[in-house]
């Protein structure tokens, strides 16, 4: 159980997966002949088997869900692009975490615009990823220092 918390809690947004790397190679390297990872950052362990004995090939992903932030509005709120594929309705409500270029990491929760100043046309359609926003509690200045 404490390697699949291990492995929940480390961040690995496509792109940024070296943590979770890691952790792959720490638990798998005692079992295998070899480990490379290849230019895009696949990693592959290799054993060894009989000679004419049947190949099987273990896959799966290193990543999960990510987003960089690409702007920080007059309210501090962070607008952000997507990395990789989601559904965009599952995010609303969702508690993220902001890892700086600093190594800090800020936490923050997913909005969208209030129901109560949506029109009737908006209430009728799922949000958009242009549409959400990430509230980290900071003014705008602050976040621009930390983020």
């Amino acid at each position: 159980m404490e390697l699949l918390k291990e492995l929940c809690e480390a961040h690995g947004a496509p792109g940024f997966e070296d943590n979770i790397r890691a952790i792959f190679r720490r638990e798998i390297e005692p079992f295998v002949d070899r480990i490379e990872v290849d230019g895009i950052g696949n990693c592959i362990a290799v054993k060894e088997g009989k000679p004419g004995s049947p190949k099987v090939m273990l896959a799966g992903h290193l990543d999960e869900i990510g987003f960089v932030v690409k702007h920080i509005d007059d309210h501090g709120f962070l607008r952000l692009s997507p990395l990789g594929g989601f559904d965009p309705k599952t995010l609303i409500a969702k508690r993220v975490v902001i890892n700086t270029s600093d190594g800090e990491q800020i936490t923050g929760m997913i909005g969208c615009k209030p129901i109560h100043i949506m029109t009737p046309e908006d209430r009728k359609k799922m949000p958009t990823v242009p549409q959400l926003f990430v509230d980290v509690s900071l003014t705008s200045e602050e976040a621009r220092q930390k983020i």
